[in-house]
């Protein structure tokens, strides 16, 4: 890098510790030159560790949510927004994931419940638009 000018793109790698053991970090380098100074090259290593620890412990709980025999789903809180929706939510509601992610959970629910109630409304199409 500090020979030829060549930035270094940051990103991920798997470093060797002193021990043998391997960590994963995120790595960003630069070359600073000061004008009659050698140029110097500095390298920040944050180790990703912790975070690929929790990426892989949400994949499991989520896992065990898709897993389970009941509807589960989740929404933001914000725009009701379905964020999650789990196969037993697919087996009792009748939408794919496909079809539930990214929509409305409230417009979800109306069309549950005016189906259950036999009011005009077929679940065949969920709508694009929220309308509270």
């Amino acid at each position: 890098m500090a020979e030829t000018g060549e930035p270094i793109p940051s990103g991920e790698l798997n470093l060797q510790r002193k021990d043998g053991a391997t960590i994963s970090v995120y790595s960003s380098h630069a070359v600073v030159t000061i004008p009659g100074r050698e140029p110097e090259f500095f390298c920040i290593d944050i180790d990703l560790s912790k975070r690929k620890q929790a990426d892989a412990q949400i994949r499991e709980q989520a896992a065990l949510l898709d897993a389970a025999s009941e509807a589960i789903y989740v929404q933001d809180l914000h725009d009701n927004t379905i964020l999650f929706w789990n196969k037993g939510a697919e087996h009792i509601y009748g939408w794919s994931i496909e079809e539930a992610v990214g929509k409305s959970a409230i417009d979800l629910v109306r069309q549950v419940l005016s189906f259950a109630r036999g009011v005009e409304g077929e679940r065949d199409a969920m709508p694009d638009e929220v309308t509270s």
